[in-house]
Parts: C-alpha cells; sequence; structure tokens
C-alpha cells in the first residue's frame, strides 16, 4: 500500500439532508439516530423524515476497489459532475440542479 494513500476517499465537509419520508412507515413520529461502532452520531431521521447525514462521515465511494502500486482496480465512482465536481456516485439517488 501507498505511504500517500487515504483510507477513504471522499469526506462529507457539511451536513447533508434529504427527505425520505416516502420510504418510512406511516406511523414513524419520534425520529432516530444512528451511532457507529466508535459511538460516534453518524445519522439522524427526523420525525418529518428529514434524514441528516452528519458532517465528516467518510467512504471509499463505490466498492469494491483496490490499489496495486498506485494504479487503482475496481468500481468507477462516474465522470465529475460540472457543477459539484464531485463524481456521479458522490450523491446516490440524488441528482444535483
Amino acid at each position: 500500500m501507498s505511504q500517500l494513500s487515504v483510507k477513504w476517499i471522499f469526506v462529507l465537509d457539511q451536513d447533508f439532508v434529504f427527505n425520505v419520508s416516502s420510504y418510512l412507515s406511516k406511523d414513524f413520529s419520534e425520529g432516530c439516530a444512528f451511532i457507529d461502532r466508535s459511538g460516534k452520531r453518524r445519522l439522524e431521521i427526523h420525525p418529518n423524515g428529514d434524514a441528516k447525514v452528519l458532517a465528516n462521515y467518510s467512504w471509499d465511494g463505490c466498492t469494491p476497489k483496490f490499489a496495486i502500486w498506485d494504479i487503482g482496480f475496481g468500481t468507477p465512482d462516474g465522470i465529475p459532475n460540472n457543477k459539484t465536481t464531485k463524481p456521479k456516485a458522490y450523491y446516490p439517488n440524488y441528482a444535483p440542479n
């Protein structure tokens, strides 16, 4: 593995909010939070259906992927969007204007 490699390709610099109310049951009314193994809160779903992925959440893009001698192999993340400069897979199921 390269000494200059990073574990996570993408890191959110601010909270990302999107509404998932159409996917929730009709009696969903209290909200919930998801916490990782280290005890850090990563995702909140509010009673109004807003899902908030909290800043500093990180991920490796589309998987699987790996590198050998600094050459990346695996599932591509897509070409960058000219408005957001992020690859297409950065915002799953979300099309920025």
